[in-house]
């Protein structure tokens, strides 16, 4: 008789090591998707969660290590700490929960950061402070910035900001936003005064011309 693996961690060959009809552990997993819903008690695959966020704050409260998000554009920031060690995020399901690469339509999944207000309201995705987690096989977006920090600094567009932290990414594309212009500069100094007027031309040289004389005519004699 077989012995199945104890645990199932997804991986790229997105292989269901455990037989229990996905790639990852049933029951170390929460789930995302855009049919769920935020309030769900326990995230579960019947009754996802809505959001990325919701769900590592669910997976941390059960002491659940994969957060498995399905296809589709989740618009959130993520706020990782120190609360949340061991958590990985793990994209690339579609409706049906079959896995494949996140570069096939049917599998993208994608986090679109926005403004934060611990970056001073620069956009990123992802906010590391003493955190450890992994991402695997999804895509991290940050947006455009807009607007100048002290009235003179464009503002810049972050993917990943990480303060004493151990993160881990495999199989993730990485995309950043423009950062936002900045004031435009102080006028220049006046260029240097004109120059001292030029010498005075050489005189003009005599040129020879042609002279023509008259045809002298003389009278033969007899």
């Amino acid at each position: 008789e077989a012995v199945l693996p104890a645990e199932d961690l997804p991986d790229m060959a997105f292989s269901d090591e455990n037989c229990d009809g996905l790639d990852g552990d049933r029951e170390d997993a929460v789930f995302v998707s855009l049919a769920g819903n935020d309030g769900s008690s326990d995230c579960s695959l019947e009754e996802p969660c809505l959001t990325v966020g919701a769900a590592l704050l669910k997976a941390a409260a059960l002491a659940r290590h994969q957060v498995l998000v399905q296809a589709g554009e989740y618009h959130e920031v993520l706020s990782l700490t120190g609360d949340l060690a061991g958590i990985g995020v793990y994209g690339g399901y579609n409706a049906d929960w079959a896995r494949g690469h996140h570069g096939e339509a049917a599998f993208t999944t994608t986090i679109v950061g926005a403004a934060s207000e611990g970056a001073h309201g620069q956009p990123l995705v992802v906010r590391a402070n003493g955190a450890d987690a992994s991402f695997q096989n999804i895509a991290l977006r940050s947006a455009a910035a807009t607007g100048r920090l002290e009235e003179i600094k464009g503002m810049s567009s972050y993917v990943v900001h990480s303060v004493g932290s151990a993160l881990a990414f495999e199989a993730v594309t990485f995309g950043q936003g423009d950062g936002a212009s900045g004031a435009a500069g102080d006028d220049g100094e006046d260029g240097a005064s004109a120059g001292s007027p030029g010498a005075g031309g050489a005189d003009a040289a005599h040129q020879a011309g042609t002279r023509f004389c008259p045809t002298l005519v003389q009278n033969g004699g007899a």
